[in-house]
């Protein structure tokens, strides 16, 4: 053999010997076991219960890992790499996926990542970049690890006992119990069937009637836990007695007797020994009708399934209620038990010293955080239909309200409870995110029994007032709940504030919020509610920021305002003092929140605010002064001052600067002339109150109070009237403390509109003046509002599509910035003019994209438009052929439409409408395939594409498509269009009719703008003939990214007629009116006028104008009687006649 060849197999013969060896000591060490869902297993040095993953090193050797990459994801293999450390012979390391990236080697490691629970891949990789061992992608319940048994082998097993930097020694399983179905039917009024099916095949079924969990040891020697009983007047003191729980096994269907189950039994348990505003637990005046509680599981070799729970509600329940209904199934000594039960004074309130008739704080509904919480299984009927069920976690909710005894709550959705860890159902329907968005679920959500006060009304309506604030505030839906089949009385879902509820609402990452309750002063590491305490760093500098900002100098606001969101504090400045919230005192009752990234609107490193609990708010009357103590500089004011200064001295510092002080005083008339408006007020407390009110009476027979802290309903129905009149009083008082603390002159009255109301809308400092705007009714024009003398106001014309703004006319003057500021010293008659635009600008009408929704290798016939403006819209893509039959036959693609797949980015429009997002990694295209001619003896038949665009809304289209074809396709396009019903086409303009076709994309555009007679046409049509190798059996054209756009054709109801043009008198107004009209005219026929003329209604001459050259006049009225004039304008041809009411 050649001696080459030797040396060259020798040499490859070393490589892999030593590739063998080496891979030999690298593959020593491998990952022994991971837990992707630690609730209560193993805490870090932080307290903290993360993720985790063990190595161990199999071999006799110390292994150091410097630079080995660990990693749950196969593409970043090294997504966090190890230090340098040292594992033993024979040695574990624990290392916690807990996504902090800590890497020193004296503390314990932390990767920048965490595991989910879902199943992901864990990887071990060399310093070299290969991986030399994998745990492949695995569910795994909460605290329940997957390690390799015996340590080090290739055998992966389940562990009910983890072992972290232990060896796996407890017994190891590699399938889960899967949990049974629970089937109810009721065949008569009195009784219903229970069916458990066993879907495992094996074990037996266990299952309780009373919410408790089933187990083995229940079964087979009982349960019982002590309560504490105490009915007044029935007891000299309270009683500890036995609560029995009661498991059975499930072997035939079983026929219960529900007649048995009608006395309530949790209903008659003390859950406070507390008497403040006369509500203390009495026990109940009646039995309700009752639910049934049912859980289930499966037991086999000293494992159990996941439980099942389901409550069983007779008609007669559901019936009776009009409010959604929330079913809380959950173990009875969870809530009720005297030892730990969340629910009850229990044995921390009698072993302190508690009792009957000594009430202290200490209690065991005063347990919170993770270690309170308690796993409970809800569900959600409405309209008698289960629309919601999944396993949750419970903690008792609340500072005061605790103490009373119908308690507020808080559900916690993780994977320790159920697979689904987010609560993805509309508890509170018709929720908006701050970007508009619909928000349909929740990480955690607040169910409140109306606080402290126990008022249902008041906190929840305020909220809703306030909605179009910037604010972050809890929503609510009102519901009835049940406890294990027992009625619970009223209960209301709220939004539950926290770094979830910023991320949902503001679309950030919330492992980015930081979150500091009420700080005042130089504030507390305490007081951050999320992030790590030194991020009470990022209020101090805003703090420090104004208040060592000279506020003189010009700039100084624009500096704050990159750190603060100035309306979102004003905002929440004007919701205590508004509504006279006075349980605030300078530290309650608000939060604080900032992003700590900057790459979107609310990831900008701001400062925005979040409030809550205004069960306190109006119980003062719209006459008392809550705005004394935000500004008094010695922390004084009234009985609920601060009483330090250092509570206030923000507010205090930002009102020394001007602008902040205009934007705050014009701010707030902002709102009481929007948001705040008497009749808005009304409906949405009317429509709350109606709501919740057929609910009373049940309530009260459970508690023996109504839902407010009045044991009354006529009591209760104050509350109600109380929004009413505080809605009428408050806006003249609120106006009364702003001028007398600061010094303010008169009120006065602006009134705006707008000349046509498809022209534009009208910003009035931080409101857009259009249908949207709250307290409007959905009709914006004329608007008035009422501000403060010579205190500047904004104004900025926003014309719509096809309009651009012409001038203002303010009290006769005329102005031309489209931005103003403006100095009213009288009342205000504004009028924004808009003109036609002779600049085309168009709006998406359809859009058709073609993806892999489409069917591959399918002859096509039509395809409608992925987008579409028009609802119920005929838009269509057809496709005509020149072949038949179509298709020839099966399997022939001669002729046909199909997709293909081509993608381009010309003209491709990743979001066509919000909410609606294209992802060009699953673009396609589509093609027409010759022949696309045919000739048949003496005939021919040609093929076509042809689009149904109904433009009956729009006119000046465009047409745009991105076109190419294949080296044997056709050459060139022939484009028709046609405006009947019955398809009579005719060929473009020449300059628009025909177009070339290349290998390559390119852009066909087709502006339409010149064909006056497809405008508004319902019966449009284009179509695209082929010429040029169109009789070829191969080749094709291709077609993709298809829009038309135009701009809108139809009139909206304006305010005055439509045919403008014509018209000579345009606009009279303010009309009604009691001072003062003016009277828009058409500039472009002021010459023809010869008289302008008032008369009344006796034909008594009022006003006569026949000078020329001015589109409007000021008419004074003041001096008129009320009444109905008529304003008559004279030319050579015709009188025109409007007429003005005078009040």
């Amino acid at each position: 053999m050649n001696r080459k060849i030797i040396h060259f197999f020798a040499i490859v013969f070393s490589m892999v010997l030593m590739t063998l060896i080496a891979g030999h000591a690298w593959s020593q060490v491998v990952i022994n076991e991971i837990m992707s869902s630690n609730s209560f297993t193993i805490s870090d040095e932080d307290g903290e219960f993360a993720d985790w993953i063990e190595l161990y090193n199999t071999s006799e050797n110390e292994v150091n890992l410097l630079g080995y990459g660990l990693s749950d994801n196969e593409n970043n293999p090294f997504k966090w790499v190890l230090p340098n450390v040292t594992i033993a012979p024979k040695g574990f390391l624990l290392i916690w996926a807990s996504g902090k990236d800590r890497k020193n080697i004296n503390q314990p490691l932390h990767t920048n990542y965490s595991i989910s629970a879902a199943g992901e891949e864990i990887l071990l990789s060399h310093p070299e970049g290969f991986v030399i061992d994998e745990i492949p992608p695995m569910a795994i319940p909460t605290d329940v690890s997957y390690g390799r048994q015996p340590d080090g082998t290739e055998n992966l097993v389940f562990f009910d006992i983890p072992t972290p930097n232990q060896p796996n020694d407890s017994n190891g399983f590699t399938e889960f119990l899967s949990k049974p179905e629970i089937i109810i039917t009721a065949p008569n009024v009195h009784t219903i069937s229970l069916q458990i099916n066993n879907p495992n095949q094996k074990g037996i079924i266990l299952y309780t009637l009373d919410g408790s969990v089933p187990s083995l040891e229940a079964f087979e020697q009982g349960r019982t836990f002590k309560v504490d009983y105490y009915f007044e007047g029935e007891n000299e003191t309270n009683v500890l007695k036995n609560f029995e729980h009661t498991t059975f096994t499930y072997e035939d269907p079983v026929e219960l007797d529900l007649s048995q189950e009608s006395t309530h039994k949790l209903s008659d348990i003390i859950t406070t020994y507390n008497r403040d505003f006369e509500m203390h637990w009495q026990k109940p005046s009646e039995n309700h009708k009752k639910g049934m509680a049912i859980r289930a599981t499966i037991y086999h070799n000293g494992r159990y399934s996941p439980v099942s729970a389901k409550t069983y509600f007779p008609s007669e329940v559901v019936e009776t209620h009009h409010l959604p209904i929330l079913s809380l199934i959950v173990d009875n000594e969870d809530l009720f038990g005297y030892e730990e039960g969340l629910y009850v004074p229990g044995k921390r309130f009698i072993e302190n010293g508690g009792s009957p008739n000594q009430y202290i704080l200490n209690a065991n509904y005063r347990q919170s955080g993770r270690p309170s919480e308690k796993p409970v299984s809800l569900e959600l009927y409405q309209n008698s239909d289960l629309v919601f069920s999944q396993g949750l976690g419970l903690r008792i909710h609340g500072s005061g309200s605790r103490t009373r005894p119908i308690k507020s709550f808080r559900l916690y959705a993780r994977n320790d409870y159920d697979q689904q860890a987010i609560i993805d159902f509309p508890f509170i329907p018709n929720s908006l995110t701050a970007l508009g968005n619909p928000l349909t679920s929740y990480k955690r959500l607040l169910f409140r029994q109306g606080g402290d006060r126990l008022d249902y009304l008041t906190d929840a309506v305020l909220h809703r007032i306030m909605e179009p604030m910037y604010l972050g505030l809890q929503r609510s839906a009102p519901m009835v709940h049940y406890i294990n089949g027992e009625y619970w009385g009223l209960i209301t879902a709220r939004d539950r504030i926290d770094r979830y509820f910023v991320g949902d609402n503001y679309n950030i990452d919330p492992d980015n919020v930081v979150m500091i309750d009420s700080p005042w002063g130089e504030g507390s590491s305490a007081m951050v509610d999320e992030g790590s305490p030194s991020d009470i760093q990022y209020y101090r500098e805003l703090r420090n920021l104004i208040l060592n900002t000279d506020l003189s100098e010009d700039g100084s606001f624009e500096t704050i305002a990159e750190k603060l969101d100035i309306l979102s504090y004003i905002d929440h400045v004007v919701a205590f003092v508004y509504w006279n919230n006075v349980d605030w005192y300078g530290d309650k009752h608000f939060r604080i929140w900032r992003s700590t990234q900057t790459n979107s609107s609310f990831d900008d490193g701001k400062f925005r605010f979040i409030v809550w609990d205004f069960d306190a708010a109006l119980t003062n009357g719209a006459g008392f002064n809550t705005l004394i103590n935000w500004i008094d500089p010695k922390g004084g004011g009234n009985e609920f001052a601060t009483n330090d200064p250092e509570k206030t001295r923000i507010l205090r510092t930002l009102l020394q600067n001007s602008a902040f002080k205009n934007l705050f005083l014009n701010r707030f008339n902002d709102l009481i002339n929007s948001a705040f408006k008497p009749e808005r007020i009304s409906a949405i407390s009317n429509d709350y109150y109606a709501g919740i009110e057929p609910e009373f009476e049940r309530h009260f027979a459970r508690w023996n109070f109504y839902p407010s802290s009045t044991n009354s309903l006529y009591g209760y129905k104050n509350y109600l009237n109380r929004f009413h009149q505080y809605a009428q009083d408050r806006p003249n008082s609120q106006r009364a403390h702003l001028r007398e603390a600061f010094g303010l002159e008169e009120n006065l009255i602006i009134q705006i509109n707008v000349r046509e109301l498809e022209s534009g809308f009208v910003n009035i400092n931080t409101l857009s003046l259009d249908e949207n705007l709250a307290g409007t009714g959905g009709k914006a024009y004329p608007w008035e509002g009422t501000y403060f003398k010579n205190i500047p106001i904004t104004l900025e014309a926003k014309a719509h599509v096809g309009y651009k703004f012409d001038f203002w006319l303010i009290n006769g003057e005329q102005y031309k910035e489209e931005q103003l500021e403006y100095t009213p010293s009288e009342n205000l008659q504004i009028l924004a003019v808009f003109t036609k635009d002779d600049v085309v600008v168009r709006e998406l009408m359809y859009y058709w994209y073609f993806d892999t929704n489409i069917a591959n290798d399918t002859p096509l016939l039509s395809i409608s438009p992925a987008y579409s403006a028009i609802d119920h819209t005929s838009a269509n893509m057809r496709f005509e052929p020149a072949i038949h039959p179509y298709p020839l036959n099966e399997g022939n693609s001669a002729g046909i439409m199909d997709r293909v797949n081509d993608p381009t980015s010309i003209n491709f429009i990743d979001e066509p409408a919000d909410g609606l997002t294209l992802d060009m990694d699953k673009m396609r295209g589509i093609r027409t395939r010759n022949p696309l001619m045919v000739i048949d003896g003496e005939t021919s038949r040609k093929g076509y594409l042809i689009f149904d665009i109904p433009a009956d809304q729009y006119k000046d289209l465009l047409f745009k498509a991105a076109v190419s074809r294949t080296n044997n396709g056709p050459l060139q396009l022939k484009i028709a269009y046609s405006t009947q019903e019955d398809e009579s086409f005719v060929a473009l303009p020449r300059e628009l009719s025909t177009f070339d076709l290349n290998p390559d994309f390119n852009l066909l555009e087709l502006d339409l703008t010149s064909l006056a007679e497809i405008n508004a046409n319902k019966h449009f049509k284009l179509r695209i003939g082929f010429e040029g190798n169109t009789s070829n059996t191969s080749g094709n054209a291709r077609f993709n990214n298809i829009s038309i756009s135009g701009s809108k054709a139809v009139e909206s109801p304006g305010s005055i007629e439509s045919d403008t043009d014509e018209r000579i008198i345009l606009l009279t107004f303010p009309n009604p009116s009691s001072n003062d009209v003016m009277v828009l005219l058409n500039r472009n026929r002021i010459d023809e006028v010869i008289d302008l003329q008032v008369i009344n209604m006796q034909g008594q001459d009022m006003f006569s104008h026949s000078s020329h050259g001015d589109d409007y006049i000021k008419l004074d009225i003041r001096t008129w009687l009320p009444g109905t004039y008529i304003l008559r304008a004279v030319t050579s041809k015709k009188v025109e006649i409007t007429r003005i009411i005078k009040r």
